[in-house]
């Protein structure tokens, strides 16, 4: 069996110790023989305490303090890191009045001594009845989410600007598919025009030819009637003269 004392101001040391205490029995009868008395200097509990706060991140800490909110160990961070603290300072804090029992509990949000929001929990050990309190920061605790809030807005806005240059550019095809689809129906107008007008000259011209050909033939008789008018009065002009 194990007693584990307050911590106190040792008289000869000059500063904070615990003292732990056993009862040494007779391996025979049994009976007891005495008490062995270890004596700490409560800096062991703090190197302790900052072995396991190394969890909790850059500000993250862990420490100790007594049902009359009386500091046990030198939280980190803390404003006054001497061994003057150590009994000394008391943390008017939620940690002290919530720590009932045994287990674990979570205190959720608060501000800590030195004003900063954490989130914090304590467990009161029965043994001693000494409360810890580990803390972290707020900050650090949504470091992760903050993170993935900055890369959620980044593709957020990658994702605007691609739609925004997809639209442009689909705007922009779009118009110039419009101004070739124009340009091809002008075209399609431009030979049909011409398609017309060689059509209607192809028909002048075959008109032409069906009304040149009986006007050729015309005229070749005309002119054959002509000259023989003229062949004519030539004969009688000589019989005359004879």
């Amino acid at each position: 069996v194990l007693y584990v004392s307050d911590c106190y101001i040792s008289d000869d040391w000059g500063v904070a110790a615990i003292a732990i205490a056993n009862i040494i029995t007779a391996r025979e009868t049994g009976l007891p023989l005495g008490i062995l008395v270890n004596r700490y200097k409560a800096e062991m509990l703090t190197g302790f305490l900052k072995i396991e706060g190394n969890a909790l991140g850059k500000t993250g800490k862990i420490y100790l303090m007594n049902k009359e909110k009386a500091l046990l160990t030198v939280p980190r961070v803390y404003p006054v890191k001497t061994n003057e603290v150590i009994l000394k300072e008391r943390i008017e804090m939620l940690p002290a009045f919530i720590a009932q029992t045994g287990q674990p509990q979570l205190l959720g949000v608060y501000r800590d001594f030195l004003g900063k929001a954490v989130f914090g929990a304590v467990m009161l050990m029965e043994l001693t009845d000494w409360i810890v309190v580990a803390e972290q920061g707020m900050d650090e605790i949504f470091a992760p989410l903050h993170q993935l809030t900055l890369q959620m807005i980044i593709i957020g806005l990658v994702s605007v600007f691609i739609f925004v240059f997809l639209s442009f550019l689909i705007s922009f095809l779009h118009h110039k598919v419009e101004v070739k689809a124009i340009q091809l129906e002008e075209m399609k107008n431009n030979m049909f025009q011409d398609s017309k007008m060689a059509a209607m000259g192809q028909m002048a011209s075959s008109v032409a030819d069906e009304i040149n050909n009986p006007l050729t033939g015309v005229l070749n008789n005309i002119q054959l009637f002509k000259m023989m008018a003229q062949g004519k009065e030539g004969t009688r002009v000589s019989e005359i003269n004879s």
